[in-house]
């Protein structure tokens, strides 16, 4: 699928789902406005894992709503409700972590040394920059993680990583020139509009256009790298006579599209029973303690 395509069909998908996302994305720039106004950690601690809730329920949000052509809001708790994938949710979000302070831990340290001294931090000026980039390469390279875990929860939490590395060291950019084409806009209206109507002013007009940015990127993501690299390791495995000619009457980009739908609605099944489960237990439980 071309870029303009992914494009189009982001507008279709935004369009039939428009209160959901513009809902996600309500939450995100209202927290976002009130953590950057509050002084309390407390509050700051709060606003942040309602942040991580958001974000970890969207990704699954948009992925199965990307396959199936509408998002549904419902479906935001399925990754924490279901043993499929929270039991990943943390160890994801620790290794994440783990590996963002290691490459930045350099760069903060520098700077922390040198905000005293501007003849030092002039001085360190090439390796301040040398580390940034390093921080910005270490971010890119592992932000497929949470895409890849929403596909494939089945995995380790350490060959999502790798995957998301190698993934994105193929195709980091390609992703980039899309990004630049659907965020030109926004970039351009908010250097414009920032200082006239103020900076929270502008999250909450630009809230209808990160929704349909969200929708693009995760349509990106799907169908020009996760395809691609499915397509890529179904062609490395050496098919018998009879697969191979079953192969050859069958595109293989078109049987990796299958294969990842069908892996999808099988996740969300199982998520879904898990949750019937929980609520039957729940009910009965409540029963008992009744009688």
């Amino acid at each position: 699928m071309s870029n303009s395509e992914i494009r189009s069909r982001a507008m279709e998908i935004y369009k039939a789902s428009f209160m959901p996302l513009l809902i996600l994305s309500a939450i995100n720039a209202v927290t976002d406005i009130i953590g950057n106004k509050s002084d309390s950690v407390v509050l700051a601690v709060i606003l942040g894992l309602i942040s991580i809730f958001i974000n970890i329920g969207g990704y699954y949000i948009l992925m199965r709503g990307w396959i199936e052509g509408q998002m549904d809001l419902n479906h935001l708790f399925v990754p924490f409700r279901s043993p499929v994938y929270s039991r990943k949710i943390l160890p994801i979000i620790l290794m994440e972590t783990l590996i963002i302070f290691t490459a930045g831990a350099p760069l903060i340290f520098l700077l922390i040394k040198s905000i005293n001294d501007p003849f030092a931090l002039y001085m360190n000026g090439a390796l301040l920059i040398i580390l940034l980039i390093l921080l910005v390469v270490v971010a890119v390279a592992i932000s497929l993680v949470w895409y890849i875990f929403i596909l494939e929860p089945e995995l380790k939490v350490t060959e999502m990583f790798r995957r998301s590395c190698v993934y994105m060291s193929r195709h980091w950019l390609g992703e980039f020139i899309f990004n630049i084409s659907i965020m030109i806009v926004p970039v351009i209206i908010t250097m414009l509009l920032q200082n006239l109507i103020g900076e929270n002013a502008l999250k909450i007009l630009l809230i209808p256009v990160e929704a349909y940015i969200s929708v693009a990127v995760i349509g990106y993501v799907y169908e020009s790298i996760l395809m691609v690299e499915k397509d890529k390791e179904l062609q490395t495995v050496t098919p018998d006579p009879v697969a191979a000619i079953e192969q050859a009457e069958t595109p293989a980009v078109e049987e990796a599209a299958e294969s990842i739908k069908e892996l999808t609605e099988r996740l969300t099944e199982e998520a879904e029973k898990d949750i019937e489960l929980q609520l039957s237990d729940e009910n009965t439980e409540e029963n008992d303690n009744i009688e």
